[in-house]
């Protein structure tokens, strides 16, 4: 039967986002727990978003291809709202820039695009923790050979 590890595809952009030196420090989790304390930050988490099909006809029951999104979020911690806010976009910033390094995440994915992203922040403990979304489609093939 045809699949595709989108867990697989997940880890790849963590991998990708380990590697760039300047993410060094910034925890990088795939489909875990939202990270909710200070203490905790920067920190990015990569979700999965939806699926579709690429609208192509299945080729003899062998493969199709599938486009995927999956939601980047960037947070950051300050105590005051300026500070906050642009912690969170120079992590966007970087995020940004690695994965417009690697279009293909080494050789997993057809192609990759940055489509748009979101926006949240909350107050807690004294400060401000902001952050954004990155949000990325990828083309992947499943394939039963």
């Amino acid at each position: 039967m045809a699949r595709i590890d989108y867990h697989a595809i997940g880890q790849a952009i963590q991998t990708v986002l380990q590697a760039d030196a300047a993410l060094a420090g910034v925890k990088v989790i795939v489909e875990e727990d939202v990270l909710t304390s200070p203490e905790e930050a920067p920190w990015v988490g990569i979700y999965i978003a939806d699926r579709e099909s690429a609208g192509a006809p299945i080729a003899a029951g062998t493969q199709q291809r599938f486009t995927v999104r999956y939601e980047i979020w960037c947070f950051d911690y300050s105590l005051d709202i300026p500070s906050a806010a642009q912690a969170r976009d120079d992590l966007l910033g970087k995020v940004e820039v690695a994965l417009l390094k690697t279009p293909t995440l080494n050789g997993n994915v057809t192609m990759m695009a940055i489509t748009g992203g979101a926006f949240d922040s909350a107050r807690t403990e004294g400060g401000h923790l902001m952050g954004g979304s990155v949000v990325v489609e990828i083309q992947k093939k499943a394939t039963t050979a």
